[in-house]
């Protein structure tokens, strides 16, 4: 049948004896589902054998076909009552690829391009409802289609850097953050980043972040020294900072940057030590803007 357009014209011209014999009899029934049903297995074994053929030629005419099928069985038992199967093969077209390709605004526009008059457009939005919901939100002819636009890598870009820049660093870090002061001893450090599976801790004294300290600052110690030495001569002095009202993805940009996987969160009114971010608090604040945007949307 080829890619089967001129078929399909065929039905909505009305020229049924190009198609088999006499339009309104049995056997023309007959012939439209046989059809119907060779077309699906002819389609589904070349796209399924990873042969090169696209999907919607095929779903037109099957659905046309169906269309027409209808028709034949109306017009057998109310003959006249729609003298043309035109109408139910343009609206069988649009209401089957609605459905299997989860497209249902589109064909919908499609019914309006293909007729020039709005004449079928309230049937096609009937029939393409009906068809988009009984196929259901889980099948689709496309295996690659996502359900959501959030999980479609086209539109990823959308979902990630804008989104992180929308995203403050007081939306993600931690406010109840263990501090350290510079007099403490290196060996409670050391045991403290092991009771709470921490990496680093602030230093802070009189309320403001004066350095930051990690286990890889502690470990330079030998074991022996650790009870005698204080934090202030291990940690960090030249302090990296990010404020509050700074995005998320200014913040893991000076993560990155830095090769570090935590930042102080230092007012920037007062200098006093507000919080901590990591990495993971970035990760998590945007899977999190990321379900709610994924909920909002139709799926």
């Amino acid at each position: 049948m080829g890619l089967g357009y001129g078929f399909l014209q065929y039905l909505i011209n009305g020229q049924t004896n190009l198609i088999g014999v006499n339009f309104v009899s049995a056997p023309i029934l007959v012939v439209l589902l046989l059809i119907v049903f060779f077309k699906i297995v002819a389609t589904s074994f070349t796209v399924g054998s990873g042969g090169s053929a696209g999907v919607f030629a095929p779903s037109l005419v099957i659905g046309g076909f169906v269309g027409a099928a209808f028709w034949v069985v109306l017009n057998t038992a109310l003959p006249g009552v729609i003298p043309t199967p035109a109408p139910l093969v343009i609206v069988g077209m649009v209401a089957l690829f609605g459905g299997v390709g989860r497209v249902p605004i589109a064909v919908i526009l499609m019914v309006s391009e293909m007729t020039g008059t709005l004449s079928l457009l309230a049937p096609s939005m009937v029939a393409v409802v009906v068809s988009y919901f009984v196929v259901g939100p889980r099948h689709t002819i496309y295996r690659s289609q996502v359900a959501k636009r959030s999980d479609s890598p086209a539109h990823r870009g959308e979902y990630n850097v804008p989104l992180l820049t929308k995203i403050f660093v007081s939306d993600a870090m931690n406010h109840n953050v263990m501090t350290l002061s510079p007099e403490d001893m290196v060996s409670a450090a050391y045991q403290a980043m092991l009771d709470k599976g921490f990496r680093g801790f602030p230093v802070v004294q009189s309320e403001k972040a004066v350095g930051i300290v990690t286990m890889s600052d502690l470990l330079r110690i030998p074991r022996e020294q650790m009870a005698t030495t204080p934090v202030k001569s291990v940690m960090t002095q030249s302090l990296l900072v990010v404020h509050p009202d700074e995005s998320l993805l200014a913040a893991l940009d000076r993560m990155t940057i830095h090769g570090i996987g935590r930042l102080p969160v230092v007012s920037r009114e007062s200098g006093e030590l507000a919080g901590i971010i990591t990495r993971t608090d970035v990760i998590k604040a945007y899977n999190r803007a990321v379900e709610v945007l994924s909920m909002s949307e139709p799926t």
